[in-house]
């Protein structure tokens, strides 16, 4: 007996959970290919339907779809061979197919070396519709590929939808189970639905009520794919858990929402509520400074996540590359450029008995001799017992 994962895969485009939009403009695309089309990339989290919406595509318009999985290759070449077998060939049982190149997340950048170069030349202009599938699209090694593609991403699966999903499939398994231990296994997949069945299964399987064993789907997730979740649902649930499995502390999660929120967000009212909810995490941020009281973390992750999600009305559909706020090397750069010139002035303060503060208004006019009198500027060097960092820096 196929595991219920597969027993209930979505067979026709209907099926598809929260999808809709990626999946329409899918078909429209296919159906006015041509040779100049951009292939489709299909990006999402882990069980949002992104193989299974390919196959539905094909499905509902009568096309044969050839399948190439980038995670079983075993070589580069083999991959490669593969692509350009599928569309060298024509179709041999409908009027057309749709190559579907999935995870591609499963070439390495470093052994599989200008593969996904390759795959970018192999791509273009095929006379069949091409799709490709990947979770994390803003990986640097995806770069070049992203030019050549359209983009249509597939985004975490509601609670409710999972939990109407998993209801319809108890029924038709005859399993007895109340309607908030579904609402939790849905909880606790973090939007990856195929997760959700498999857990069901399992707790069919077992008999039991107590869910503990199931545990939080513990992915360490980047923070890249953990601001997608935020800035592009509307859905507090799939919000809410955005930052639990990332690396990152509180600290940096505020600078990489701080650096790319007026990237996504585009219209002045959602970007003033969205710092809205950053500026009430902060205030709670300086209160665990003062008290050391980290219960107040929560507040801060629901700011964070779920006050900035839903500062918006409806999701934006740009893709935006997010990127690492630069400000700390910048603060670096300036300290280091600041250091030098407390060094000097607390060593003229030494020198003449004043304090460093008074010193360091001196600090410019040392620079303009430095700059015009070399005897005087020898002098000073000795005097202060500059070092050559100094003298350089004087100098400029």
């Amino acid at each position: 007996m196929p595991p219920f994962f597969e027993k209930y895969r979505p067979r026709k485009t209907e099926e598809i959970l929260g999808q809709e939009k990626a999946i329409a403009g899918a078909i429209k695309a296919i159906k006015s290919w041509n040779r100049k089309s951009k292939a489709l990339l299909f990006y999402g989290p882990t069980g949002t339907g992104k193989t299974s919406s390919a196959h539905a595509i094909a499905s509902s318009l009568g096309y044969e779809i050839y399948e190439v999985n980038a995670s079983d290759a075993r070589n580069k070449e083999s991959l490669l061979a593969g692509i350009g077998n599928a569309i060298s060939q024509t179709s041999l049982f409908s009027s057309s197919k749709i190559i579907l190149i999935d995870e591609i997340d499963g070439i390495s950048g470093t052994k599989d070396r200008g593969c996904l170069q390759e795959v970018s030349r192999q791509i273009e202009g095929s006379t069949f519709p091409i799709i490709l599938t990947v979770i994390d699209p803003h990986d640097r090694k995806f770069s070049q590929l992203k030019k050549g593609v359209m983009m249509m991403e597939f985004s975490p699966i509601s609670i409710a939808d999972m939990v109407n999903k998993l209801s319809h499939i108890s029924k038709k398994e005859g399993i007895e189970i109340k309607e908030e231990k579904l609402a939790e296994i849905a909880r606790k997949s973090s939007g990856d639905l195929r997760s959700a069945i498999n857990d069901l299964e399992m707790v069919s399987a077992l008999k039991s009520d107590d869910l503990d064993f199931l545990g939080f789907r513990e992915r360490e997730e980047s923070i890249e794919k953990s601001l997608l979740k935020v800035f592009k649902t509307t859905d507090i649930e799939v919000a809410m858990s955005a930052f639990d499995n990332v690396k990152q502390d509180t600290e940096d999660i505020f600078m990489w929402i701080d650096e790319n929120l007026p990237k996504e967000y585009g219209l002045p009212e959602d970007l003033a509520r969205a710092y809205e909810s950053m500026s009430r995490a902060d205030v709670f941020n300086g209160r665990i400074s003062n008290t050391q009281y980290w219960r107040l973390l929560v507040y801060i992750n629901a700011h964070l996540s779920a006050g900035i999600a839903l500062s918006k009305d409806k999701k934006y559909d740009k893709s935006i590359e997010y990127r690492q706020t630069g400000r700390i090397l910048k603060i670096w750069w300036a300290n280091q450029k600041s250091m030098k010139k407390k060094s000097i002035a607390g060593k003229l303060a030494a020198s003449t008995h004043s304090s460093a503060l008074v010193s360091s208004g001196f600090v410019p006019y040392l620079r303009l001799i430095f700059k015009n009198d070399r005897k005087m500027a020898s002098d000073i060097t000795e005097s202060l017992k500059l070092d050559k960092e100094e003298v350089d820096w004087l100098r400029k």
